[in-house]
């Protein structure tokens, strides 16, 4: 009896093993499957890469020197933000360039030009945007949608008059000008984007910096998801997914 229980004890570990190695070779078999049907998506980091990253590189090696002389900050994505904190670029209520703005953005877009109308660098860019923002303040007689409507047009007028200012501005080529012409938008958030008093997104429960958001942001839109789409669609076709 015991030299019965010891073999079906060892029978059933045997079986318990089996198991164990089948689920292995067929989880082996579901990665190796996987592997070879998405070689072709390894090249959507390459993409990334050759779009995203080269531009900040691009961007920081010209710009560093000089942002926190011009107020600015540029992140990872190739966002310029000027944070207002060595002046005023609007007044409140205002669409006018400060004298401030006026020198500190000529100066600004004759360094980035240089980078953003490098051959390889600009075959990735789609379009810049000029990003007009405001405050969440307005009349305290409006209500938020008044306010906001209000903050629209404000901040749609802040993005048109620095674009109209660079594209009269004596400190660019034409040749410069006529390429903003063709690649820069000017866009008005209302005041859909505030910032805190470190110059960051506003958080919950945070409180708003008036200054900080009423502010123009310098944002480069790549073809990096157009790339990145059109790769995936050609490996849908070529596996008979689609």
């Amino acid at each position: 009896m015991r030299i019965f229980r010891k073999l079906s004890r060892e029978d059933e570990w045997v079986s318990l093993s089996d198991i164990m190695t089948s689920l292995m070779l067929v989880f082996l078999f579901i990665a190796v499957y996987f592997i070879v049907s998405t070689k072709d998506i390894i090249e959507f980091p390459k993409v990334f890469q050759r779009n995203e990253v080269l531009l900040h590189s691009e961007l920081n090696k010209v710009l560093k020197n000089n942002l926190s002389k011009w107020g600015a900050d540029l992140d990872t994505t190739g966002l310029v933000r000027f944070n207002n904190s060595q002046f005023i670029q609007f007044d409140t209520g205002s669409s006018d360039l400060s004298p401030q703005f006026k020198s500190v953005i000529d100066e600004f877009f004759k360094n980035y030009l240089t980078v953003v109308m490098k051959p390889e660098i600009e075959k990735n860019i789609k379009e810049i945007y000029i990003e007009g923002h405001t405050s969440t303040y307005w009349s305290r007689n409006s209500s938020k949608q008044e306010s906001y409507i209000a903050n629209m047009n404000l901040s749609q007028a802040r993005a048109q008059s620095t674009l109209v200012y660079l594209l009269s501005s004596s400190s660019l080529s034409v040749d410069q000008k006529k390429w903003l012409s063709q690649k820069v938008r000017a866009i008005g958030y209302s005041s859909s984007k505030p910032l805190n008093n470190t110059g960051e997104p506003l958080k919950i429960g945070e409180s708003e910096n008036p200054s900080k958001s009423q502010r123009v942001d310098i944002r480069v839109v790549t073809t990096t998801e157009e790339q990145i789409r059109k790769l995936a669609n050609e490996h849908f076709k070529n596996d008979g997914s689609i």
